[in-house]
């Protein structure tokens, strides 16, 4: 194990311990005698990131001590690739940027939201750029693959045009939108395997980014979004880090809705970053054969990494660690100033106040008029622009809870959540009744029908 910028550890029952002011690291798996021990010298070493792959072994606080004062990160990672905890060095943060964070107004909210999701689509249309170019002698880049990547580049130009006339609701559906269309052209692509031998056949492509098990990339099923979520879970501990390096707290999120146990701002920052891991990590798995030993399946069938492909993949992200820093500065840019340590002017006024010279003056006299209760006037609420849920065209609500332009797609789009729920679930789409076998050969080659409803269609479309 050499030293690098991030450490991946594996193994069983491994251990850190501080030894004559040095860290030593033992890792490996003692069932099949692998077993070494590495040692960290202090003050010389490169390291800021340790990434823990192990559910077994002991930290000291001793050897948490060396760590903080190494400023070296620590994320424990699970079998899936999601964060279990993670800690790294603590920066003083400033309550005036605290404070400014909490108060701010929904217009900056707004302007700071468009801002981060526009760069979130200008880099992924660049990713598919890129991929139209780089790729274009690849056997599985053929016209029905480019006319998804037109029409993904297309579709992510038309929601940046829109993103700052609506709100921040509203843009999160169009970036949804995006999002769709632009992971639509990278399922498919096939990978190399050295021995296509007894691999499940979803893993022989990329698959969908959002897993049938979970119904969001968590538990992935195939190798790629696997692989994804390992780098995502390191792009966000270095996310983290950079927000306390720079003073900023990362619990204020705008995007993301704010969770006790989340950093809601860390998950925003990510966005723009977000395609440069995917670019980084297509790239590699494009040119890396791989062995079926590589991956293994789960009994619920979810796919996970192997631990030596792990290491190769954690330290890719590495190379981000300048994007990664600059997004964060240009955010902190909004709520940091030279003038840090003077106060907001909303308390320079209180206290300007307070030090004005106060006149003598008569006491006040309140006639019984005046303790009346006044009236205010209601002021109306201002109707906002939403886009539909069901077409995307933006439109003005008449009702604070209104989702659709209209009542023709709110059923449509109710009638296709139920269909999906029903097939996610092993029923019949259409009537919702248990369906022990796939029926074949109906009028819609991706729907399968029960008996009764496929007998149902049959009569129906054959007079």
């Amino acid at each position: 194990m050499t030293n690098t910028e991030i450490l991946t550890i594996y193994g069983y029952n491994i251990g850190f311990r501080i030894d004559s002011g040095k860290l030593k690291i033992k890792y490996g798996f003692p069932a099949f005698n692998d077993v070494k021990e590495s040692v960290v010298e202090r003050g010389t070493n490169n390291i800021e990131h340790i990434v823990i792959l192990s559910q077994c072994g002991y930290l000291s606080i001793d050897v948490i001590n060396w760590l903080m004062n190494q400023n070296i990160a620590v994320t424990l990672l699970d079998e899936y690739g999601n964060i279990l905890t993670s800690f790294m060095p603590e920066s003083h943060i400033s309550p005036i940027v605290k404070r400014r964070q909490a108060t701010a107004s929904n217009e900056l909210n707004k302007t700071i939201s468009t801002q981060i999701l526009s760069e979130k689509l200008q880099e992924q249309r660049k990713v598919l750029s890129y991929i139209q170019t780089a790729y274009q002698q690849a056997y599985w880049l053929h016209p029905e693959r480019k006319y998804r990547i037109e029409q993904a580049i297309s579709i992510s130009t038309e929601r940046e045009r829109m993103l700052s006339k609506i709100n921040i609701d509203s843009q999160m559906i169009l970036e949804a939108q995006a999002a769709a269309a632009y992971w639509n052209c990278f399922e498919g692509i096939p990978l190399l395997w050295k021995q296509a031998v007894r691999i499940p056949q979803n893993w022989l492509t990329l698959g969908n980014r959002t897993s049938p098990k979970s119904g969001s990339p968590r538990k992935a099923v195939d190798p790629f979004n696997a692989g994804l979520n390992y780098c995502y879970a390191v792009l966000e501990t270095m996310v983290k880090q950079n927000c306390l390096l720079t003073g900023i707290d990362p619990d204020f999120g705008i995007i993301h809705a704010d969770h006790s146990n989340r950093a809601s701002l860390v998950f925003d920052l990510m966005e723009s970053l977000r395609p440069r891991v995917d670019k980084i990590l297509f790239n590699w798995y494009q040119s890396t054969k791989f062995n079926p030993k590589d991956f293994f399946e789960t009994r619920e069938g979810i796919c996970k990494v192997g631990v030596e492909l792990t290491k190769q993949i954690i330290p890719l992200v590495k190379g981000l660690q300048t994007d990664v820093s600059l997004v964060v500065k240009n955010f902190a840019s909004y709520f940091k100033n030279k003038a840090i340590n003077q106060k907001p002017k909303a308390f320079e006024e209180i206290e300007n106040v307070k030090n004005l010279k106060t006149k003598q003056t008569k006491p006040l006299q309140i006639t019984f008029t005046e303790l009346l209760p006044i009236k205010e006037t209601v002021k109306p609420i201002p109707i906002k622009d939403k886009a539909c849920l069901e077409c995307g065209v933006i439109f003005t609500s008449k009702k604070s809870n209104q989702k659709f332009c209209c009542e023709r797609h709110k059923d449509t789009y109710r009638k296709r959540s139920l269909r999906q729920k029903r097939k996610d679930a092993g029923l019949c789409p259409q009537c919702g009744k248990y369906m022990p076998e796939a029926a074949a050969g109906t009028y819609k080659e991706k729907l399968t029908y029960c008996g009764e409803c496929r007998e149902y269609w049959k009569e129906k479309y054959t007079k």
